[in-house]
């Protein structure tokens, strides 16, 4: 039985006389919301001019030329970047995972070529004063490693340059003024003085050193190991930092100033030459540090990942790290409520697999995390019931918010495969989750969780609709479209005419017809619940999110090529990517007033310029002052309408309020266009009473009263 809950809801609708022939040719369809900001930061680097560059996870290189103020994507899109290092003469050397790709950009960044494809992993650690370059391989994620090697054209070819040296797992690479040539290996310190033609330990213990850095002004080598900091003043090494602290990485800038990252400690500064270190860990919320930093005139960057992740900023000599403004989150999951707040669940790609929630309550504006009690995993679906409560599908099972995403408890009991891409709501509130092993139900917002899979294969869920009837599509990975028509007990095979069954998304219109978009086949429209299916577009692409507005208009993520639109059922299909700097689109929401949000893969969150749904107004539909209308029915029990109308577009409140001042509902709290509009208002378990409403919009400001009768 569902627990009892104040409802107060409301709807907000446009009520002008418009004119919907709505076209994709205004000059930019999209711009991007500020943020969500962060991500996934897994190298650094800075030329001579200042310009500071960022690698990140799959969204490749980043620019700043104003100290990290703004951020412009460059090149290598969709690609994790593992290492960058710029050479003498500006040329910067990017490496990726997957088959150890190497890139040189000769231009700032701002065009790359592909100049060398390996075996494994590959970074690249250093550069010395000729331009060779030194790398290593995978030994840094965990393999075995192969030592260490020499590019002495720009890249172009390697070797390897081992002679001597004991350990090839190597993790770190430090050159000093005198063009030594030092490598952290997992048995400790190794030095070659011939530019790495022969090595010879160094005197280290035989710990695993994983960072290494010279100071710039003492010459003084640091060693950042499993067992604390070590420094060698030219005749041995000594510990200048705790030996319980696993130390990830280590920093000198241009005075001196000694930063050290750590696993769970966060940051570790000195300004004597390591004598002394205090933590500096105001401003980040993560503190595992694997990669830490560069320097650019007076300011040291910082970039790492998972929850918190990100390019963060610090001055010399303060206590606090300044979060920049690098949109490098891939969002997943998007949901609005009936107060217009968005919820976006992210993923993160480098290290373990995992994701953050965040919320927005003006309309993506500014982003918070709302992360209470969820666990750091993937969050892959979000869905609001009627009470707006939120539910997050997460690859951890699901969680369950009942204070806007304030704080999260799990919501799993007999959901035997906690694995949750897909999950959806009928108009009962009844949940559906979909997961590696089938569909599970629940009848109690996820109180418990029963599976409903006769007639279903046992395997993932990839997708489910509902329709007006309560009827259920779910889509079954590589089995097509499964139709349930008795919530969920059974399932039936409806695939005539789906000549791909590869199905990814699934979309319903307010008529009942259904869309899939598959993997490599395009889209598939049924217009008979699922007993026919046509194809509708997009021959050999892969399609999916898919999103339909209330004007029936029809929104498709086409893979790497952007977002789609129809305005006729999937007949006709326009680009409308203006504006849209990312075309990797990977989930949508569309709010109360028609505006369109989509997640993307490395870059945030973009949200549409216009709504979707009206596009232009006449001159004389347009009201000339702002107004106030009488409820109606007043009387009334439960619900009422409540209409105002703006000359212009304005942040709006409209709040209702009892005898004694106190504030029972907030109706609207936010932008909205000109027009005349109309706010539906249930009571829920008021009681009988006079109540007033009041509208404030920048100086207007009226009250009314109006009176709930039981």
């Amino acid at each position: 039985m569902k627990s009892p809950r104040l409802f107060l809801s409301f709807k907000i609708y446009f009520i002008l006389s418009l004119s919907y022939d709505f076209t994709f040719s205004q000059a930019d369809f999209w711009q991007q919301s500020n943020g969500p900001y962060g991500g996934e930061v897994t190298a650094l680097a800075a030329n001579s001019s200042g310009h500071v560059f960022v690698g990140t996870a799959i969204g490749g290189v980043f620019r700043s030329i104003n100290n990290g103020d703004t951020w412009t994507p460059l090149g290598l899109a969709k690609t994790t970047v593992l290492s960058l290092i710029i050479n003498p003469m500006g040329h910067i050397f990017a490496t990726s995972g997957g088959r150890g790709r190497v890139y040189c950009s000769m231009d700032n960044g701002d065009n790359w070529t592909l100049i060398k494809t390996n075996d494994r992993f590959f970074f690249i650690l250093a550069v010395n004063s000729s331009g060779h370059l030194f790398a290593t391989t995978s030994a840094i994620f965990g393999g075995t490693g192969s030592g260490v090697y020499r590019s002495t054209d720009n890249g172009n070819t390697w070797i390897p340059i081992n002679a001597g040296l004991t350990r090839l797992d190597v993790y770190t690479i430090a050159i000093d003024s005198s063009e030594h040539i030092y490598a952290g290996t997992g048995g400790g310190v190794f030095r070659s003085t011939n530019n790495g033609d022969t090595w010879m330990p160094f005197g280290s213990p035989p710990i695993p050193v994983l960072s290494l850095a010279i100071n710039p002004i003492t010459q003084d080598i640091f060693a950042g190991t499993n067992l604390g900091v070590l420094r060698f003043n030219g005749t041995n090494w000594m510990q200048v930092l705790m030996t319980n602290t696993v130390v990830l990485s280590l920093f000198i800038n241009l005075k001196g100033h000694v930063f050290a990252g750590t696993d769970g400690r966060g940051i570790f500064y000195s300004t004597n030459n390591g004598g002394n270190w205090k933590p500096i860990n105001i401003g980040l919320a993560n503190t595992s540090i694997p990669f830490v930093g560069i320097s650019s005139s007076d300011y040291t960057f910082l970039g790492t990942l998972g929850l918190g992740g990100g390019v963060f900023r610090f001055i010399d000599n303060s206590e606090s790290w300044t979060p920049l403004r690098l949109a490098n989150t891939s969002v997943y999951s998007l949901a609005i409520n009936s107060r217009g707040h968005i919820f976006a669940g992210t993923r993160f790609f480098a290290g373990v697999v995992g994701g953050i929630l965040l919320r927005s309550l003006d309309d993506g504006e500014s982003w918070t995390l709302a992360n209470a009690g969820l666990p750091s995993a993937y969050v892959g679906s979000l869905v609001i019931n009627s009470n707006n409560a939120i539910f997050a599908g997460t690859s951890n099972g699901v969680y369950r918010s009942i204070n806007n995403g304030d704080n999260w408890a799990p919501a799993n009991t007999g959901l035997l495969n906690t694995s949750v891409g897909v999950l959806a709501i009928n108009s009962n509130d009844d949940i559906f989750a979909g997961t590696a092993n089938g569909v599970y139900r629940s009848i109690d917002d996820g109180d418990n969780w029963m599976p409903v899979n006769t007639g279903l294969p046992n395997t993932s869920v990839t997708a489910i609709a509902i329709n007006n009837s309560r009827h259920i599509f779910a889509a079954v990975l590589d089995s097509g479209i499964f139709r349930s028509s008795d919530n969920g007990e059974h399932w039936t095979s409806v695939n005539a005419g789906l000549t791909n069954k590869s199905v990814i998304a699934l979309a319903i219109n307010d008529i009942g017809y259904i869309f899939a978009g598959t993997d490599s086949g395009g889209v598939f429209r049924s217009t008979s619940n699922g007993d026919n299916w046509e194809h509708s577009g997009f021959t050999n692409h892969t399609v999916g999110p898919l999103v339909i507005n209330s004007s029936g208009h029809i929104f498709a993520a086409v893979l790497d090529s952007g977002v789609f639109a129809s305005t006729d059922n999937g007949e006709k299909w326009a680009p409308v990517n203006a504006g849209l700097t990312d075309t990797y689109v990977i989930s949508f929401a569309i709010n109360d007033s028609g505006y369109i949000f989509a997640g993307t893969l490395g870059n945030g969150v973009f949200r549409s310029v216009q709504t979707t749904t009206v596009v232009r107004e006449s001159a004389e539909q347009t009201p000339v002052s702002f107004t106030l209308a009488q409820n109606y029915p007043n009387p009334f029990n439960p619900s009422t309408i409540i209409e105002f109308s703006l000359p212009q577009f304005a942040e709006v409140k409209l709040r209702v309020y009892d005898v004694m001042g106190k504030e029972v509902a907030t109706l609207v709290n936010k932008k909205l266009h000109s027009g005349r509009h109309k706010v539906e208002w249930n009571a829920g378990d008021l009681a009988s009473g006079v109540y007033f409403y009041r509208l404030q919009v920048n100086r207007f400001s009226e009250t009314k009263k109006l009176i709930l009768l039981r």
